[in-house]
Protein backbone atom coordinates (compact mmCIF):
# COMPACT_ATOMS: atom_id res chain seq x y z
CA UNK A 1 0.00 0.00 0.00
CA UNK A 2 1.30 3.44 -0.88
CA UNK A 3 2.29 5.75 1.89
CA UNK A 4 0.24 8.56 0.39
CA UNK A 5 -2.09 9.55 -2.37
CA UNK A 6 -1.44 11.62 -5.46
CA UNK A 7 -2.63 14.64 -3.58
CA UNK A 8 -0.49 13.85 -0.53
CA UNK A 9 3.00 13.26 -1.86
CA UNK A 10 4.69 14.30 1.37
CA UNK A 11 2.81 12.07 3.78
CA UNK A 12 5.81 9.76 4.17
CA UNK A 13 8.25 12.62 4.80
CA UNK A 14 9.00 13.59 8.38
CA UNK A 15 10.67 16.95 8.99
CA UNK A 16 11.81 17.51 12.54
CA UNK A 17 12.63 21.02 13.77
CA UNK A 18 14.54 21.04 17.03
CA UNK A 19 14.59 24.83 17.16
CA UNK A 20 15.98 27.72 15.14
CA UNK A 21 19.46 27.32 13.68
CA UNK A 22 22.19 28.68 15.90
CA UNK A 23 23.81 31.95 14.90
CA UNK A 24 26.98 33.09 16.55
CA UNK A 25 27.42 36.77 15.56
CA UNK A 26 31.08 37.21 16.49
CA UNK A 27 32.15 34.26 14.34
CA UNK A 28 30.18 35.53 11.35
CA UNK A 29 31.52 39.06 11.81
CA UNK A 30 35.07 37.69 11.83
CA UNK A 31 34.25 35.78 8.63
CA UNK A 32 33.05 38.99 6.93
CA UNK A 33 36.18 40.83 8.04
CA UNK A 34 38.36 38.05 6.64
CA UNK A 35 36.57 38.39 3.31
CA UNK A 36 37.27 42.12 3.26
CA UNK A 37 40.88 41.53 4.26
CA UNK A 38 41.27 39.20 1.27
CA UNK A 39 40.12 41.84 -1.23
CA UNK A 40 43.16 43.65 -2.58
CA UNK A 41 41.52 45.53 -5.44
CA UNK A 42 43.27 43.79 -8.31
CA UNK A 43 42.14 41.25 -10.89
CA UNK A 44 44.17 38.27 -12.16
CA UNK A 45 46.28 40.54 -14.39
CA UNK A 46 47.01 42.94 -11.52
CA UNK A 47 44.72 45.63 -12.86
CA UNK A 48 42.39 47.54 -10.55
CA UNK A 49 39.06 45.74 -10.37
CA UNK A 50 35.99 47.87 -9.65
CA UNK A 51 34.01 44.80 -8.59
CA UNK A 52 36.22 44.55 -5.50
CA UNK A 53 34.56 47.68 -4.16
CA UNK A 54 31.18 45.98 -4.62
CA UNK A 55 32.35 43.11 -2.42
CA UNK A 56 33.29 45.61 0.28
CA UNK A 57 29.93 47.37 -0.09
CA UNK A 58 27.90 44.15 0.19
CA UNK A 59 29.99 42.92 3.13
CA UNK A 60 29.35 46.17 4.98
CA UNK A 61 25.63 45.96 4.25
CA UNK A 62 25.52 42.52 5.88
CA UNK A 63 27.66 43.73 8.77
CA UNK A 64 25.41 46.73 9.36
CA UNK A 65 22.30 44.51 9.27
CA UNK A 66 23.82 42.18 11.87
CA UNK A 67 24.86 45.00 14.20
CA UNK A 68 21.44 46.66 13.86
CA UNK A 69 19.38 43.54 14.63
CA UNK A 70 21.47 41.12 16.71
CA UNK A 71 21.98 42.05 20.40
CA UNK A 72 25.63 42.53 21.40
CA UNK A 73 26.83 42.19 17.79
CA UNK A 74 28.27 45.69 17.92
CA UNK A 75 30.14 44.85 21.10
CA UNK A 76 31.50 41.71 19.44
CA UNK A 77 32.78 43.83 16.56
CA UNK A 78 34.55 46.29 18.84
CA UNK A 79 36.33 43.55 20.79
CA UNK A 80 37.70 41.64 17.78
CA UNK A 81 41.52 41.52 18.08
CA UNK A 82 43.41 43.88 15.79
CA UNK A 83 40.24 45.51 14.48
CA UNK A 84 42.36 48.64 13.87
CA UNK A 85 44.35 46.73 11.23
CA UNK A 86 41.15 45.94 9.35
CA UNK A 87 40.03 49.58 9.44
CA UNK A 88 43.43 50.87 8.34
CA UNK A 89 43.74 48.33 5.52
CA UNK A 90 40.47 49.43 3.93
CA UNK A 91 40.56 53.16 4.65
CA UNK A 92 44.26 53.99 4.43
CA UNK A 93 46.45 51.27 2.99
CA UNK A 94 44.37 50.20 0.00
CA UNK A 95 45.67 51.63 -3.27
CA UNK A 96 42.23 51.19 -4.82
CA UNK A 97 40.28 54.43 -4.41
CA UNK A 98 36.97 52.63 -5.05
CA UNK A 99 37.62 50.35 -2.08
CA UNK A 100 38.51 53.29 0.16
CA UNK A 101 35.30 55.08 -0.89
CA UNK A 102 33.22 51.96 -0.20
CA UNK A 103 34.88 51.58 3.19
CA UNK A 104 34.23 55.25 4.01
CA UNK A 105 30.47 54.96 3.55
CA UNK A 106 30.44 51.45 5.03
CA UNK A 107 32.03 52.58 8.29
CA UNK A 108 29.80 55.66 8.42
CA UNK A 109 26.71 53.44 8.09
CA UNK A 110 28.14 51.10 10.72
CA UNK A 111 28.46 53.95 13.21
CA UNK A 112 24.85 54.90 12.53
CA UNK A 113 23.50 51.44 13.41
CA UNK A 114 25.35 50.97 16.71
CA UNK A 115 22.81 51.14 19.52
CA UNK A 116 24.78 53.08 22.13
CA UNK A 117 26.99 56.15 22.28
CA UNK A 118 29.54 54.12 24.24
CA UNK A 119 30.02 51.66 21.38
CA UNK A 120 30.20 54.48 18.86
CA UNK A 121 32.88 56.25 20.83
CA UNK A 122 34.81 53.00 21.36
CA UNK A 123 34.91 52.49 17.60
CA UNK A 124 35.81 56.16 17.12
CA UNK A 125 38.69 55.60 19.55
CA UNK A 126 39.97 52.88 17.23
CA UNK A 127 40.12 55.49 14.48
CA UNK A 128 42.01 57.84 16.78
CA UNK A 129 44.58 55.08 17.43
CA UNK A 130 45.12 54.89 13.67
CA UNK A 131 45.37 58.69 13.53
CA UNK A 132 48.15 58.65 16.13
CA UNK A 133 50.15 56.24 13.93
CA UNK A 134 49.37 57.98 10.64
CA UNK A 135 52.34 58.81 8.45
CA UNK A 136 52.98 62.51 7.93
CA UNK A 137 52.83 61.99 4.18
CA UNK A 138 50.17 59.55 2.96
CA UNK A 139 48.65 59.87 -0.50
CA UNK A 140 45.77 57.51 0.35
CA UNK A 141 44.55 59.13 3.58
CA UNK A 142 41.74 61.30 2.18
CA UNK A 143 38.88 58.90 2.98
CA UNK A 144 40.17 58.32 6.51
CA UNK A 145 40.14 62.02 7.34
CA UNK A 146 36.80 62.51 5.64
CA UNK A 147 35.33 59.80 7.86
CA UNK A 148 36.74 61.41 11.00
CA UNK A 149 35.25 64.78 10.03
CA UNK A 150 31.85 63.25 9.18
CA UNK A 151 31.76 61.44 12.52
CA UNK A 152 32.67 64.57 14.50
CA UNK A 153 29.69 66.28 12.86
CA UNK A 154 27.44 63.30 13.61
CA UNK A 155 28.50 63.27 17.27
CA UNK A 156 27.72 66.97 17.50
CA UNK A 157 24.26 66.51 15.94
CA UNK A 158 23.34 63.59 18.22
CA UNK A 159 24.88 64.72 21.50
CA UNK A 160 26.77 67.99 21.81
CA UNK A 161 28.10 67.00 25.23
CA UNK A 162 30.25 64.31 23.60
CA UNK A 163 32.05 66.84 21.40
CA UNK A 164 32.46 69.05 24.48
CA UNK A 165 34.16 66.24 26.41
CA UNK A 166 37.84 65.99 27.30
CA UNK A 167 38.25 63.23 24.71
CA UNK A 168 37.67 65.72 21.90
CA UNK A 169 39.86 68.30 23.61
CA UNK A 170 42.67 65.76 23.55
CA UNK A 171 41.88 64.98 19.92
CA UNK A 172 42.09 68.71 19.13
CA UNK A 173 45.48 68.93 20.83
CA UNK A 174 46.67 65.92 18.81
CA UNK A 175 45.61 67.69 15.62
CA UNK A 176 47.53 70.80 16.65
CA UNK A 177 50.61 68.69 17.32
CA UNK A 178 50.27 66.95 13.95
CA UNK A 179 49.97 70.31 12.22
CA UNK A 180 53.07 71.69 13.94
CA UNK A 181 55.17 68.59 13.18
CA UNK A 182 53.94 68.17 9.62
CA UNK A 183 56.97 68.23 7.31
CA UNK A 184 57.48 71.33 5.20
CA UNK A 185 58.14 70.14 1.68
CA UNK A 186 58.56 72.28 -1.41
CA UNK A 187 56.02 70.94 -3.88
CA UNK A 188 54.22 72.05 -7.00
CA UNK A 189 50.62 73.21 -6.91
CA UNK A 190 49.52 69.98 -8.62
CA UNK A 191 50.41 67.83 -5.59
CA UNK A 192 47.60 67.31 -3.09
CA UNK A 193 48.41 66.59 0.55
CA UNK A 194 45.38 64.72 2.01
CA UNK A 195 46.94 64.53 5.49
CA UNK A 196 47.42 68.29 5.79
CA UNK A 197 44.02 68.96 4.22
CA UNK A 198 42.38 66.51 6.59
CA UNK A 199 44.02 68.01 9.67
CA UNK A 200 42.97 71.54 8.69
CA UNK A 201 39.38 70.43 7.96
CA UNK A 202 39.10 68.68 11.32
CA UNK A 203 40.51 71.69 13.16
CA UNK A 204 38.01 73.93 11.39
CA UNK A 205 35.10 71.64 12.26
CA UNK A 206 36.07 71.29 15.92
CA UNK A 207 36.63 75.04 16.22
CA UNK A 208 33.14 75.66 14.86
CA UNK A 209 31.64 73.48 17.61
CA UNK A 210 33.93 74.45 20.50
CA UNK A 211 34.18 78.16 21.28
CA UNK A 212 36.47 77.37 24.21
CA UNK A 213 39.03 75.82 21.89
CA UNK A 214 38.66 78.68 19.44
CA UNK A 215 39.30 81.28 22.12
CA UNK A 216 42.19 79.36 23.67
CA UNK A 217 44.13 78.54 20.51
CA UNK A 218 42.72 80.80 17.81
CA UNK A 219 45.66 83.21 17.43
CA UNK A 220 48.32 80.50 17.78
CA UNK A 221 46.49 78.34 15.23
CA UNK A 222 46.29 81.18 12.72
CA UNK A 223 50.01 81.86 13.11
CA UNK A 224 50.79 78.18 12.68
CA UNK A 225 48.70 77.88 9.52
CA UNK A 226 49.55 81.14 7.75
CA UNK A 227 53.13 81.85 8.80
CA UNK A 228 54.56 78.34 9.18
CA UNK A 229 52.37 75.81 7.45
CA UNK A 230 51.55 77.72 4.26
CA UNK A 231 54.31 80.22 3.67
CA UNK A 232 57.43 79.15 5.55
CA UNK A 233 60.30 78.40 3.16
CA UNK A 234 61.45 74.78 3.51
CA UNK A 235 65.05 74.06 4.47
CA UNK A 236 67.08 70.90 4.95
CA UNK A 237 66.17 70.92 8.64
CA UNK A 238 62.47 71.04 7.78
CA UNK A 239 62.51 67.52 6.37
CA UNK A 240 65.98 65.93 6.52
CA UNK A 241 64.68 62.61 5.18
CA UNK A 242 63.93 64.10 1.77
CA UNK A 243 66.71 64.03 -0.87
Amino acid sequence: ERAGTANDKTSDVVIAFEGPPTFEPSGFIIYLIKIMFAVDGYDSEHVYDKSCAEIITFAFQILVAICATVPDAGKSLITIPKVEEWIAKLLVHSNNENIRDAALFGFYSLFGCLNSHELKFELFSKLLCIFQCMESVCATAEQFYRLLEMLVRRFHEQNQEIVASNHFSEFFNSLIHSLRTHPIVEVTSQIHDPVLAGILTLLTTLNSFRNDLKQRTGVQLMEEVFYKCLFEIPTFDSNPNEP
